[in-house]
């Protein structure tokens, strides 16, 4: 059976991100805390058949106690 899509040759890529993060104090022990990405593909990936956007975002929120 023959493959229609080309074979995958692994190599170097930037891609470019961009991250806001931070945290609040609401007492001494305890603290919320946040990260957001978004990261620009690279033209490699973009262009894969398997890839239908041009960016990645992804975030993290979360509660920490501090002992």
């Amino acid at each position: 059976m023959l493959s229609v899509y080309s074979e995958y040759e692994p190599g170097s890529i930037i891609s470019p991100a961009l991250t806001l993060g931070g945290y609040y104090n609401f007492t001494q022990h305890w603290r919320f805390v946040y990260n957001l990405e978004m990261q620009i593909l690279n033209s490699d990936v973009k262009d894969s058949p398997l890839v239908d956007q041009n960016t990645v975002t992804s975030g993290v929120i979360g509660l920490v106690y501090n002992f």
